[in-house]
């Protein structure tokens, strides 16, 4: 399944929209944490987690995303996620540069 996914160095966790995560993985319990939206107000329930594992360019990069009711865009990697595979954005090219890879599409 294709998702589209936005880096989001403002948000620390990695959350995805229930509807998208219904397809790729088992929604576990849920917790009763909620997360802050960058305007500072808004809040959404977590309503569960899900492992996901997608590439970035030749990397396979795996964790788990929160789960909300909600969500404007599909998925937003969190910078949580980011530091956990080095994953640096670059701007002015579009580059997104994964320097902890674990396992490449090569070795699958």
């Amino acid at each position: 399944m294709r998702v589209e996914a936005l880096f989001n160095t403002g948000a620390a966790l990695t959350v995805i929209r229930k509807s998208v995560a219904e397809k790729i993985s088992p929604i576990w319990p849920p917790i009763l944490e909620k997360v802050t939206l960058a305007d500072g107000k808004t809040e959404l329930p977590i309503i569960g987690l899900a492992l996901f594992w997608t590439f970035i360019n030749v990397c396979r990069i795996s964790d788990i995303a929160h789960v909300v009711e909600r969500l404007v865009e599909e998925f937003i990697i969190g910078v949580e996620t980011m530091e956990r595979y080095g994953i640096e954005l670059k701007p002015e090219t579009g580059e997104v540069i994964v320097k902890k890879c674990r396992v490449t599409r090569e070795l699958l």
